[in-house]
């Protein structure tokens, strides 16, 4: 019995030897290795044939690029099955580049490994490779590409499960530098994953690679990414930030479903030029979305009821909504919205995107946006700031309407400003609003630049802020209610007189004067009005409620005074009109109550074209009965007549009676004494000295300043005229 008993044990201990030496082919420091079948590469693999697979091995484990066995160097190229499962002592781990493919569960439960290194060639993974490493917190994964991970791991599953599933408490992953492609799956589940780095090379994000990552509050995608595979995001509950860059080319289906993003195309794929956004969930607190410049629609609902979305960022290229005034219905947390929509369709009263937002206090056009639709703010009751591009070149009717709580308009660009088209007045916001800033600063006066060559209509409307405005002399036109409601003005500047005479004014308050009634021309108040001899027309409202002008003269030449060219010019007490005039406008002198002289050299005030169809003639209507009406000696007859073919003589009769006093004269007989002698020109002379005497009528040159030169013309007509 005992030779065989012997004989047992012989070959048992044989057996365990043999089975011992098979676990490695030779040993090098504390790792143990298999020679692959090309003889020139090793496989790491375990020394124990039982977890756990090492014992003594603590610290940082810094896998070689290559060992020695005797005289031959080898490249390590593996890690093998189970190779280090269950060193629990392992504290950091690093996988160098030589490495190709890291096997099934080579570092199972290793529980003390914190950080894990991946070099740029480990692209075959077995399934749990670092499955319940529950210690681990940072991932540093160098591979570039050619990876690709289902979720979870075991048989069944496509290529390679997840390398860290069941890793429950990873908090932070940083793809290096060389990294192209995030694989799918690869961060699925990282509950507790707050912060991760994505480089600059990355131009794919695959399937489910961030899915679930309920923890993750920020993700900046780099600019040259254009793909984003299925699922990518979905579950991110708490990403409150997620940036796209406009190189995105492809999105997949449900890419950022709960989270900010959802995409809502019916063939469940979104492509560049053709995206349309949705948003299902619950967002988390204070939240703000950007949807980039490729996104060309939003869903209907798209982010209704979204009561945490503070701030919406809209990009260029939306051309239609889709929401019937939903898109943000409920969404009473909105406080800022930035629209950068080129243009867009209108919308309507009952069909208003921000409808519901009754909490939006700042809206922000960017430079991009040429044109603002019809009812985007209507009623936006708590609206108080709005800015304007530079590009904006259009405001639809009501896209500010019942904004009452405007209180500022930001603008960067004061001629962009002056050549808006306003649909109506409520397209303004400076009916509500009041106050103008440029570049930040608050806008008193405002300085119309030189390039700018019409300030269109409603420009500013309801600028009550203003005080002063500085007409450039290349402005040749300005639109009907351009100053309508600017209450506040006190000043308005010119360069020069002709430039100002140059302005067509299209109606009611397009001149700033209805309200400034002050006009300085070269920084000078002006009160004494000479029209240049090189104007030949002065325009309908060029001085309209011109209050501080007290003297105006006309030079022979001027063929037409236009309607309400010196409309409510209370100040002005004298004026003279030339023989040259052939049109008198409506209104032309209409308020003008402090005129005591009037010098008409008009011989027929019959022939002259009064620009009215009906029979109310407003011409002189407010001019004192005190007035005297100076007119050329054998016209007294024409000016007293109550009318001409049935069409009333506005001399005399504008609504009320005007012009108490008609009187002839003729020129040259300032003395009225009748004979043109050396007495007028003692007339002339008592004027320059003193100031006695009809400005007008002693100011024979008509150049608007009595002096020598009107002794000279005096002396000239008594020569030629003596007995006259």
């Amino acid at each position: 019995m005992k030779p065989i008993i012997l004989k047992s044990v012989t070959l048992l201990l044989a057996t365990l030897i043999a089975c011992s030496a098979s676990a490695y082919d030779f040993k090098a420091g504390n790792l143990c290795y298999n020679i692959n079948s090309d003889g020139k590469t090793v496989t790491v693999t375990y020394q124990n044939e039982t977890a756990p697979r090492y014992t003594g091995l603590t610290g940082a484990l810094n896998i070689p690029t290559s060992v020695k066995n005797g005289s031959k160097t080898y490249s390590v190229t593996a890690i093998g099955e189970n190779a280090f499962e269950d060193c629990d002592g392992i504290t950091s781990l690093n996988i160098p580049n030589s490495v190709t493919s890291v096997a099934f569960k080579a570092f199972w439960s290793c529980t003390a490994i914190t950080t894990v290194t991946v070099g740029n060639s480990a692209r075959s993974w077995g399934d749990y490779v670092f499955a319940y490493c529950t210690g681990l917190t940072t991932i540093n994964w160098n591979v570039p590409d050619g990876v690709s991970f289902t979720f979870g791991g075991g048989t069944g599953l496509l290529t390679y499960g997840n390398p860290f599933y069941h890793a429950y408490n990873i908090k932070t992953v940083v793809f290096g530098n060389n990294v192209k492609r995030i694989p799918a799956c690869f961060c699925r589940n990282f509950e507790k994953l707050t912060s991760v780095t994505i480089p600059s090379s990355v131009t794919y994000i695959g399937t489910w690679a961030f899915a679930y990552c309920k923890s993750l509050p920020k993700v900046t995608l780099p600019a040259a990414v254009d793909t984003i595979g299925y699922g990518a995001f979905t579950g991110c509950e708490n990403l409150s930030s997620l940036t796209i860059p406009n190189s995105v080319t492809y999105i997949g289906n449900e890419a950022f479903t709960r989270t900010a993003w959802f995409n809502n195309q019916p063939d469940g794929v979104v492509y560049a030029g053709n995206m349309a956004y949705s948003y299902k969930g619950t967002m988390p607190a204070n939240t703000a979305i950007t949807l980039k410049d490729n996104c060309i629609g939003l869903a209907c609902q798209a982010f209704a009821n979204q009561k945490n979305l503070k701030t919406i960022t809209l990009g260029k290229n939306i051309k239609h909504f889709n929401w019937n005034g939903s898109t943000f219905k409920g969404c009473t947390g909105l406080t800022t919205v930035n629209w950068n929509v080129t243009d867009c369709d209108n919308f309507s009263n009952s069909n208003k995107p921000f409808a519901d937002c009754t909490g939006i206090t700042t809206f922000n056009f960017g430079n991009t946006v040429k044109r603002i639709p019809e009812y985007l703010c209507y009623s936006l009751s708590n609206l108080t700031k709005v800015s304007i591009g530079k590009a904006v070149t259009g405001i639809g009717s009501y896209a500010f309407g019942a904004c009452e709580a405007l209180t500022r308009v930001d603008i960067s660009d004061a001629a962009a400003w002056c050549n808006i088209d306003f649909g109506n007045t409520s397209g303004n916001p400076l009916f509500y609003a009041h106050n103008l800033y440029l570049n930040g600063s608050k806008v008193n006066n405002f300085v119309v630049p030189g390039t700018v060559t019409d300030i269109k209509p409603l420009t500013f409307y309801g600028g009550s802020g203003l005080t002063g405005v500085t007409i450039p002399s290349s402005v040749k036109s300005i639109g009907q209610n351009a100053f309508a409601q600017c209450t506040g003005l006190t000043r308005v500047d010119c360069s020069d007189l002709v430039s100002w005479l140059n302005i067509d004014f299209d109606g009611s308050y397009s001149n700033p004067l209805d309200y400034a009634k002050r006009l300085y021309v070269g920084g000078e108040l002006l009160a004494k009005l000479v029209i240049p001899p090189t104007v030949t027309t002065i325009k309908p409202h060029a001085f309209c409620n011109c209050k501080n002008l007290t003297s105006l003269t006309i030079p022979d030449g001027v063929s037409s005074i236009g309607s309400s060219a010196f409309y409510g010019c209370s100040g002005l007490t004298s004026a003279s009109i030339p023989a040259s005039v052939t049109v008198l406008g409506d209104h032309a002198f209409h308020g003008c109550n402090a005129l005591s002289t009037m010098v008409t050299r008009i011989t027929r005030p019959q022939d002259l074209d009064y620009q009215t169809n009906s029979n109310n003639m407003w011409h002189f209507n407010g001019v004192p009965s005190s007035c005297t009406l100076y007119v050329p000696a054998g016209s007294l007859e024409y000016y007293n007549v109550q009318a001409w073919d049935n069409k009333r003589n506005p001399w005399i009769f504008s609504v009320k009676p005007t012009f108490g006093t008609i009187t002839e004269f003729v020129e040259g007989d300032i003395n009225f004494d009748g004979v043109i002698s050396v007495a007028d020109v003692s007339e002339v002379y008592s004027f320059i000295i003193g100031g006695n005497g009809i400005e007008a009528l002693c100011d024979l040159n008509v150049d608007g300043v009595v002096n020598a030169s009107d002794v000279s013309s005096l002396y000239d007509r008594i020569l030629t005229s003596p007995n006259e």
